[in-house]
Parts: structure tokens; sequence; C-alpha cells
């Protein structure tokens, strides 16, 4: 059983936590929380989200066994049309796109999966990039699918990442929301953080990275109990596996030439890392990609701005799908 607390999200006094703490990791414990400013930022008036266990228009909810863990994915929209596999975020689920699926889902085949460890796909396999890569290529491979517009959200947006190093040939065009360049310079400050803040995780107790990841993800208030819901079943182990599975391969450069066309984005209020840092890496990199800022969003952007997200993936599938000759329907197995 699942042990909940009772979590509040409030910048917490450093002094009494210094007491226990070494400075190292007061110091990270102060880059999480203190970043984020209370308050809610500019974000229009839209419904409160409501994330369901049933999608609609009605979806095909199927389990495919890959080495050993059970993955769970979900197809809905026309079934001749063409393919955009969703790759949801670090400790979320499919539903992270609940606000967005139904619009893209009027026009094309859309594809919706748990990566492993997380949501429906559990397994006491550790989480490793390569996984995940070979796990979305072998349920793609069941549905016979031979293309797709491949769109991901902070890790998922690193799964897509390797998923065009390894399959490029299978991609009409790539979306990386929320995400920095996996592979690319990192200077020895950088790798310091990046060791200094393993180590962080390692010695924080889980309840606390829980309750103040709320506010560094979403700068909306009805996204948090999902946050924690989300991170709550995960569990450390595997939280952690995540980032360590980014560390090791971050560390194996390798020339991508992502395939076009590339979208790039990032919520306004990102807090995450090197996220809005990474941008102008992004830009000199890729310099034909579309660049998108999404206003009134922080790192889940889907959910903090589903409008304008609506709006930008509509669009982008559209071109890619439009300006890529021949792409393949995949047979109605789904």
């Amino acid at each position: 059983m699942i042990q909940r607390h009772h979590y509040v999200y409030s910048p917490i006094n450093l002094s009494v936590l210094s007491e226990n703490f070494t400075l190292t990791q007061v110091y990270f414990l102060y880059t999480l929380i203190s970043s984020y400013h209370f308050f809610v930022r500019e974000v229009s008036p839209m419904k409160t989200l409501r994330h369901t266990d049933a999608l609609r228009p009605p979806a095909s909810h199927q389990r495919f066994t890959h080495t050993g863990a059970e993955l769970h994915y979900w197809v809905l929209g026309p079934t001749q049309a063409p393919f955009v596999v969703l790759n949801h975020g670090v400790a979320g689920d499919h539903h992270m796109f609940d606000p967005v699926v139904d619009a893209l889902a009027a026009t094309y085949r859309v594809l919706l999966w748990d990566m492993p460890g997380h949501g429906q796909s559990q397994t006491d396999r550790p989480f490793d990039l390569g996984w995940a890569v070979d796990g979305l290529a072998a349920i793609l491979d069941q549905m016979d699918v031979q293309q797709c517009v491949l769109i991901g959200v902070s890790v998922g947006a690193v799964v897509a990442q390797l998923f065009a190093a390894r399959h490029k040939e299978r991609l009409m065009g790539l979306g990386l929301l929320s995400s920095t360049p996996l592979w690319g310079p990192r200077s020895w400050w950088q790798i310091t953080q990046d060791n200094m803040l393993t180590a962080f995780l390692h010695l924080a107790p889980y309840w606390l990275i829980v309750g103040q990841a709320p506010g560094l993800l979403s700068v909306r208030s009805d996204v948090h109990p999902y946050i924690v819901r989300s991170m709550e079943a995960m569990g450390k182990q595997r939280f952690l596996a995540v980032w360590e599975s980014i560390l090791r391969w971050s560390k194996h450069p390798m020339p991508v030439e992502f395939p076009r066309p590339l979208l790039l984005a990032h919520g306004a209020y990102d807090q995450i890392g090197r996220i809005k840092a990474a941008a102008p890496v992004w830009k000199t990199l890729y310099p034909d990609a579309r660049y998108d800022v999404i206003p009134g969003a922080g790192h889940n952007v889907t959910q903090d701005n589903p409008n304008y997200c609506t709006t930008m993936l509509r669009a982008f599938v559209h071109k890619a799908v439009h300006s890529h000759n021949g792409w393949r329907l995949a047979r109605a197995t789904a």
C-alpha cells in the first residue's frame, strides 16, 4: 500500500533544515524549490483539467509484453489516418496528453503509451532510455506502423531523441517539448552540478521531492494533484532510475541529424534544469526548426496551456504529414 503524506506547496525554512543537511544538500534543495514563485502566472482562462481513465473519442486499450515487461498503450482516431505518437514525461503517464489528444485524434491516428515503470506499465526492471526506445519500436512493429510523427514532453522528448537516432527513417516529423539536447557539449560545471544533484536526490526523502515537484512542474494548481499521484505511484527508485539513465546516455555523444520538420518548444516559466538556457543551443544546432515559447506554461506544457499546445501541435503535425512524400498507412490492427 502506498503511504500517503500531506503535502504543502510553500517555501521551506532552510535555516531549520541546515541543522540536518550539509551545505551541498541545502544548496540543491534551495535550487529545487526556490526557483518557483508561489503564485498563479499569466495563464489564460481555461476549464479545470480532469484526468480520466476513458479517453474520448473511444480509445483501444492494448497490452504488449516486451522483454518481460507489460507495456500499456492506447490508440484512437481514424483508422487509416497518419500516425502520431505521444511520449509523456517523467513520473507521468499517457494522461499528460488528455487536454490535447481529442483535437489531434479528430484528424490523426494517435498512439499514447505508458513508458516502462510509468502508469500502468509497471515493471521491476530499472528504467533505461534504450529499453524505452526498443519498447516503442516493438509496439509500432506489432501494429505495422512504418512511419509516424513522434512528439515527446520532458523525458518523453529525450526518449524521442534516441528513437530518432536509431530509427530516423520511421519519422515524418519530430516534436521535442520541455527538453534539452541529449547529446552535446557539457561544461565541467554542468557535469559537477549533475553529479551533486544526483547525490542530493539519493539523500533527500522522497516525500520532500514529491511535495515540491508540483510547483516546479506546473503553474496550475489543478494539475498538482495529478503530479503527486503519479510520483507517489512511481516511487523513489524508479524516479532515480530515469534521471540516472539520462546521465548515462548523455555521456556517449552520438551524431544525430534529426528528421524534418522539427519542433522545439518549452514553457515560458519552465524552471527545470537548463531547459530555457539550452534554447540558444537548440536554435544554433537546428536553425530551420520551429521554435516556440509557450506562454503561461511551466514544464508540463500540455497541461499548463492546452489551448496553445493544441494549436501548435496540430499545425506541426499537418506540416509534417503534408511535407513528407509517401507516408505509409498502418494496417487496421488496433
